[in-house]
């Protein structure tokens, strides 16, 4: 029975795609950093809380959750030995996360110090990172 156990979580853990988990979060960090650019681009015309919370639920928890996920899906909790090769796609959703915390914060008032483009450039950065480990053309080459 234990050599049965043995022998199923080996082949479950032979079976684990690293790049296709890693590229479910690259899919995650993409459609929120297009959320997260939508909702910046409206935020004049909205009251400054109202686009925080809107940031908060629409990029920051489900990156978040998204985050999680990925972390989570390395069988046996052997994340450095699958995801090694990808670390940068997980320091890229960090930074998104980050930046969008920081957005979230200024227009709550939290912090008086106001976001810049600066403050973009480590998910910039790391995405680009991303996209190299994962193979993939540039998302956002144009938006610089």
């Amino acid at each position: 029975m234990l050599v049965a156990a043995y022998l199923s979580l080996t082949l479950i853990a032979n079976d684990f795609d690293a790049r296709a988990a890693t590229l479910e979060l690259y899919q995650a960090e993409i459609t929120h950093a297009q959320v997260l650019l939508e909702i910046m681009s409206t935020m004049a015309d909205n009251e400054p809380k109202a686009t925080a919370d809107r940031i908060v639920r629409e990029v920051y928890h489900p990156l978040m959750a998204a985050k999680q996920q990925w972390w989570d899906a390395a069988p046996d909790g052997k994340h450095e030995h699958y995801y090694t090769p990808f670390i940068s796609c997980y320091e890229a959703a960090d930074s998104l996360h980050d930046f969008g915390n920081k957005v979230a914060r200024y227009l709550n008032r939290l912090d008086k110090e106001p976001f810049s483009d600066d403050d973009a450039q480590p998910f910039r950065v790391n995405l680009e990172k991303c996209e190299d480990q994962l193979g993939l053309e540039r998302t956002f080459n144009e938006v610089r």
